[in-house]
C-alpha cells in the first residue's frame, strides 16, 4: 500500500463482515474512520467516490488475473509470477519469506522454495532470510513471459 490507500474499502457499501488485515513492514500511521462519517463524506465529494472505484476496478482486475494464472499456470511459474508483482511494488529487494510468496502463488512452501532454488541457480534471484533480491528483473520476465518454468 501507498500513502492515500485504503484498507477495507470494498465492505464499507454492503453490510457484510469484512475479513481484512494488514501487517506494515514500516511506520506507518493509520486512520480510522466509521463507515456513517465516511458514507457522509463520499456523498458530498463524487471525486472521492470515482477515485475509489477506480482503485477498486484495478484489485478486482488484479485478482481475475490472479485466479486465472493460478488455474491455468505451472507451480513455478507462479511463484515468478509473484515475486514479480513484488517486485514493481517493493523493488530489487522483495522482503517477503518463502511461506509469504507461497501463500500468495497459491503452493506449499517447498514448492515455492524449489522454485526459488531453480531461480537462484539461473542467477536470477538471490534468496537472503526474511527477503529475496532480484539480480535481473527483465530476464526474471522473459523467463515468465516465454512460459518457461524455473526448471
Amino acid at each position: 500500500m501507498h500513502p492515500g490507500n485504503t484498507l477495507n474499502d470494498i465492505s464499507i457499501f454492503n453490510d457484510a463482515p469484512a475479513f481484512v488485515s494488514a501487517e506494515a513492514l514500516k511506520p506507518t500511521t493509520l486512520i480510522a474512520i466509521e463507515r456513517d462519517e465516511f458514507l457522509a463524506i463520499v456523498s458530498s465529494n463524487p471525486e472521492l467516490i470515482c477515485r475509489m472505484m477506480r482503485t477498486v476496478g484495478g484489485r478486482v482486475k488484479s485478482v481475475m488475473e490472479r485466479l486465472i494464472y493460478m488455474m491455468t499456470d505451472k507451480a513455478e511459474r507462479r511463484v515468478c509470477k509473484v515475486i514479480l508483482m513484488l517486485s514493481a511494488e517493493y523493488g530489487t529487494v522483495v522482503p517477503f519469506t518463502h511461506q509469504d510468496i507461497a501463500d500468495m502463488a497459491g503452493v506449499s512452501r517447498e514448492t515455492a522454495s524449489r522454485a526459488i532454488v531453480h531461480l537462484q541457480g539461473a542467477e536470477l534471484i538471490v534468496p537472503y532470510r526474511g527477503s529475496i533480491t532480484i539480480v535481473n528483473v527483465q530476464k526474471l520476465a522473459q523467463l515468465f513471459d516465454d512460459g518457461d518454468s524455473a526448471d
